[in-house]
């Protein structure tokens, strides 16, 4: 009876050990992500809070765990209690890599994005997405911004996380026949693979086989109107 008594005084012993040495790391992972957070910051030339994604990171990484380290920490007089402490204290050292991992690695660069629809800063892209595209057959976007137009805008996106993806998206109308039948000569002399009618557009594009970038121009002769969209993801 003593010898059962011994053995279960050692094994609270060592939970209690562990639990505070779970706290403890977890402690200094949601430092290190914070930490890792904010140096992210000086990443993205457009910086912008990702506040759909914020939630998540926040009910995975945040909720979750304090929730199940207030419960081990609850001092616990049923046995299935005890139990299942130690079952929750197992599963929690399992997982504590990966959560680290994840959380200092991967989350910091989920919370921000760049992200602008300024005129001004027509094509003034992140080094990433100035790089991918330069290296690419993509970059169907004049290089500068037309003078003879109108009615224009501007969308740019770029978002970092086991992925990088951007979207970029403009439009706007010609004012005279030339420039637009100019601009339409050299968008398709690109390799398109697919063409069809949309709103009023043509509408001609270019994808990827097993990959989810593509490229899309679409102009109305009738309306002298052009638009453009990349989605690249590498």
């Amino acid at each position: 009876m003593k010898k059962k008594e011994t053995i279960i005084k050692s094994m609270k012993n060592i939970m209690i050990i562990l639990k505070w040495l779970t706290l403890i790391i977890y402690l200094g992972t949601v430092v290190m992500a914070v930490y890792n957070t904010f140096q992210w910051k000086g990443e993205w030339r457009y910086l912008r809070l990702n506040m759909q994604s914020l939630p998540w990171i926040m009910i995975v990484f945040v909720v979750i765990p304090v929730l199940v380290l207030m419960f081990l920490f609850y001092q616990s007089k049923k046995r299935w209690q005890l139990v299942l402490q130690g079952l929750l204290q197992i599963v929690f050292l399992c997982f504590l890599p990966a959560l680290i991992l994840v959380f200092v690695g991967f989350a910091p660069s989920v919370v921000w994005s760049s992200h602008t629809v300024k005129l001004e800063n027509y094509r003034v892209f992140d080094e990433n997405v100035r790089e991918h595209l330069n290296a690419s057959n993509w970059d169907i976007i004049p290089s500068d911004l037309p003078k003879d137009i109108e009615e224009s805008t501007y969308t740019y996106d770029y978002y970092v996380a086991m992925d990088s993806l951007v979207v970029i998206e403009a439009s706007w109308k010609y004012l005279d026949d030339e420039s637009y039948e100019q601009e339409k000569e050299r968008v398709l002399q690109k390799n398109f693979v697919e063409t069809f009618t949309d709103q009023g557009y043509t509408v001609c594009k270019m994808t990827m086989p097993g990959s989810n970038s593509d490229a899309e121009f679409g102009y109305n002769d009738d309306t002298k109107c052009v638009f453009y969209k990349i989605r690249q993801v590498w």
